[in-house]
């Protein structure tokens, strides 16, 4: 399956091609990391490598990507560095070295992608159980109201005592819904 950016979804590295390696043991001088995490909490990485496929008339070193936290992997068939057959060591270093780059720069892309994936996510998730808290009180103070109807006098801490529970009540929902406002405006703030 391809992707928008002509990425080929696959199940391993080794699947087009002939692993050689991740980036940062490739071109140690440009790339400079062990890959870029894909959640905020730091379980997953998404880090880049090379595969060779060789060819007739050119050999292609493709950057792929792979992430620790999940299966499968992309190859960038269209970003690939092609070499004619019969060219040098140097210039074969070269374009690994160049497809080494070009796969850590898309390791670190789909990790940003997958961080704001997760941020959004994680916002979905709180906003969901502040509904839920919003449904609970509301469904506690009609209860409540159905109670005191059907009830002759009360003594005055009683009632002192269910005025404060519904006073409880009534911040706990403002609380939940000035929070699922801000969530929706920023849904960054459940960083915070």
């Amino acid at each position: 399956m391809r992707g928008p950016k002509g990425q080929v979804y696959t199940d391993n590295r080794e699947q087009y091609g002939q692993d050689l390696g991740y980036s940062d043991v490739l071109a140690p001088c440009r790339v400079d990391n062990r890959g870029w995490f894909a959640d905020s909490f730091q379980d997953a990485v998404i880090r880049g490598s090379v595969t060779r496929i060789r060819g007739a008339r050119f050999t292609l070193y493709v950057p792929v990507t792979g992430c620790s936290g999940w299966d499968g992997t992309n190859h960038y068939l269209a970003d690939a560095e092609r070499v004619p057959r019969g060219s040098d060591e140097e210039t074969h270093a070269e374009a690994i070295a160049d497809a080494a780059a070009t796969a850590d720069r898309c390791a670190e892309l789909e990790a940003e992608q997958a961080r704001d994936h997760d941020i959004k996510y994680r916002a979905e998730q709180e906003i969901e159980t502040e509904r839920e808290a919003i449904q609970q009180a509301r469904a506690a103070v009609h209860a409540l109201a159905a109670e005191l109807r059907d009830t002759p006098a009360l003594p005055p801490t009683i009632c002192s005592t269910i005025t404060e529970a519904i006073k409880t009540w009534r911040e706990q929902t403002r609380s939940s819904v000035a929070r699922i406002r801000a969530l929706n405006d920023n849904p960054y703030l459940i960083e915070e």
